[in-house]
């Protein structure tokens, strides 16, 4: 019986190196997003060469980015919708979650800042690493912005 690591590993077997490190960064992320977040699994990048990987890594931070926004947008709009007879509540809770989400993205830069602290920046690698981190925090933060209540 092969291990779970074994199995991984087998299963990218022949595949560069930059995939099998987008896989294990993104490996929480595909076990724990909603169905229509799959497209940012790594099987959903045809690798061919690195310079194609790149671009398909980059492809998904944007991406992430925009629903991301999209996120962020709808819920000022909820606050905004179910808070309507409070404007003064609206205002110091939209005010607070543009605070929090400020303070994210400083603690994002400094988390993929870790992760691609051992390559230099322009190689490939380093693109890599960094596009894998910057979507897997993106999702991460837009499904906690999708969960809260308002």
């Amino acid at each position: 019986m092969l291990s779970a690591k074994q199995n991984i590993l087998e299963a990218f077997e022949g595949h560069t190196m930059i995939a099998r490190l987008l896989f294990l960064s993104l490996i929480t992320v595909c076990g724990s997003i909603h169905a229509d977040l799959n497209r940012f699994s790594p099987e959903s990048c045809e690798i061919r060469d690195n310079q194609i990987e790149n671009h398909c890594l980059k492809s998904k931070a944007i991406e992430a980015d925009k629903l991301l926004n999209q996120s962020y947008a709808e819920l000022h709009k909820n606050i905004a919708e179910r808070l309507i007879d409070n404007p003064v509540l609206i205002s110091v809770l939209q005010e607070q979650i543009k605070k929090s989400q400020r303070a994210w993205i400083k603690l994002r830069d400094e988390n993929c800042a870790i992760e691609t602290f051992i390559f230099l920046p322009g190689e490939q690698i380093f693109n890599a690493v960094k596009n894998a981190c910057l979507t897997r925090e993106t999702i991460d933060r837009t499904l906690y912005l999708n969960n809260l209540s308002f």
